[in-house]
């Protein structure tokens, strides 16, 4: 598949436009894994064929929203930001703005080795670590 999404985005003289059309194709893609890993795929050759570091990004983030599973989409996502100099994120929780920093290495195998975070406001971190404690527990009862 990246074989193929690579020739289109060197054959394409519109490369906006061809991202769009890979972008629907995508959209077409029932299971939510594959539409991320498609998603996933299509922002790592949009990075390494045109480069556009900010479309890329753009898609990361839609992979990762929609299969939270899918860590090297916002692994790439960090990356890019921090090659950016951009390490502030920015997030909702319910109705509150929370804003964070965070630090992730990679052991020589792609998987975190460590990671830190710096989150506020505290009001914010709060609602986050209930939405989180959520999810984790969801999780646990599931597996």
């Amino acid at each position: 598949m990246r074989t193929e999404i690579r020739e289109r985005l060197r054959r394409s003289r519109d490369w906006s436009i061809a991202i769009d059309e890979l972008e629907r194709e995508a959209d077409a893609v029932k299971n939510e894994r594959e539409r991320s890993e498609f998603l996933f795929d299509i922002g790592r050759l949009t990075e390494e064929v045109i480069p556009e570091r900010d479309r890329a990004l753009a898609l990361y983030q839609r992979a990762w929203k929609l299969y939270p599973d899918n860590v090297k989409a916002l692994t790439r996502a960090r990356q890019v930001y921090r090659e950016l100099g951009r390490l502030e994120m920015v997030a909702k929780v319910g109705e509150l703005e929370l804003e964070g920093i965070d630090y992730l290495t990679l052991d020589a195998e792609g998987r975190v080795a460590d990671l830190t975070v710096f989150m506020r406001p505290l009001k914010a971190v709060n609602a986050f670590n209930e939405q989180m404690k959520a999810r984790l527990e969801a999780a646990g009862a599931q597996g």
